[in-house]
């Protein structure tokens, strides 16, 4: 369970799963301590011990420390996580540094490529990167593929260059989807389209010896051809058996709850309707992943997959 921070950020990715969020002028633009509290407190309840934040981009948050200390405080939680761009000014370093003393602290840095945020961004990423290297601050690499012939040697690079033996990725789903004639066609198009790119990313950071791990959905495997599916036995076997999305459960700042950012439109509950996190995942499961369960190929009806999980493969936003 994710609580997102402010609904602000320094980029603007062109796949950005949260868009729709960011744009909205019904949430405000930053939780209040209050809310947070609250939401500390719904940790608690549910003995949920790390605590997961997100945006936006929460590390340009004025105030960010604040938030640090009111979980530091607390004196109960083992973790803190921070989705990051990895961007963000050289002074939250020392912020960082000092809280990882008193809780471990890990932050996922989406990596974008130096052609989309320019040299002065990426410059900041990677001095960024040596300070936590060199204050034993943890942090895991990731990326997103979302378009073909996309750049992700700079991403290879950089794993390698901080030694990295495993990295995070995700396939972008497209943004557009709701103006698509046919959600059919799409779902086999945009896999089929990028697994390309995908396969070749896969192979690049095999031959760096960089294990590969998925976020989020996997790719539905009857969109692909037998070479593919070799391929991917050979570069990243862990896809083969990674097959639906599950609820990430995502918190805004009003305490509302989210699937996740690609359902965002499709249903929001409160945080205070429920007595745990798992109580907002078993909701969402029996609400919106087995009530929606069309079927996105031909191949879902003799699907051994689909007839254990009555859901397609891949992002649930693709195939509803």
């Amino acid at each position: 369970m994710n609580i997102l921070l402010n609904t602000y950020c320094n980029l603007k990715c062109k796949y950005c799963f949260a868009k729709n969020i960011i744009k909205s002028e019904e949430l405000p633009k930053q939780i209040s301590m209050d809310n947070f509290e609250k939401y500390l407190d719904f940790c608690i309840n549910s003995k949920s011990y790390t605590v997961e934040l997100i945006g936006g981009e929460p590390l340009i948050i004025p105030n960010i420390e604040e938030y640090l200390y009111r979980i530091y405080k607390r004196g109960i939680f083992k973790k803190i996580i921070i989705f990051s761009n990895g961007t963000y000014n050289k002074n939250v370093n020392s912020i960082l540094d000092k809280y990882n003393k008193l809780i471990p602290i890990s932050l996922l840095i989406n990596v974008n490529a130096k052609d989309d945020i320019g040299t002065e961004l990426y410059e900041n990423l990677k001095n960024n990167l040596d300070y936590m290297d060199e204050n034993n601050i943890d942090y895991d690499l990731g990326i997103n593929l979302y378009k073909k012939e996309q750049n992700y040697m700079d991403f290879i690079n950089l794993a390698s260059e901080h030694h990295k033996r495993a990295i995070r990725w995700a396939l972008a789903s497209p943004c557009d989807i709701n103006n698509l004639i046919s959600r059919k066609e799409m779902f086999y198009h945009h896999y089929h389209n990028m697994m390309d790119t995908v396969l070749d990313f896969l192979k690049a950071a095999y031959e760096r010896n960089i294990k590969t791990e998925i976020d989020c959905s996997a790719i539905p495997l009857c969109t692909l051809d037998d070479l593919q599916l070799r391929k991917i036995a050979t570069y990243s076997p862990v896809l083969l058996s990674h097959h639906i999305c599950l609820p990430s459960l995502d918190v805004l700042p009003d305490l509302s709850v989210i699937r996740c950012f690609a359902m965002c439109n499709d249903m929001r509950v409160p945080l205070s309707d429920f007595k745990s996190d798992k109580d907002i995942f078993r909701y969402f499961i029996k609400n919106i992943d087995m009530s929606r369960n069309n079927i996105a190929m031909d191949e879902c009806q003799n699907c051994d997959i689909y007839s254990k999980f009555r859901r397609c493969c891949g992002c649930l936003k693709l195939s509803r």
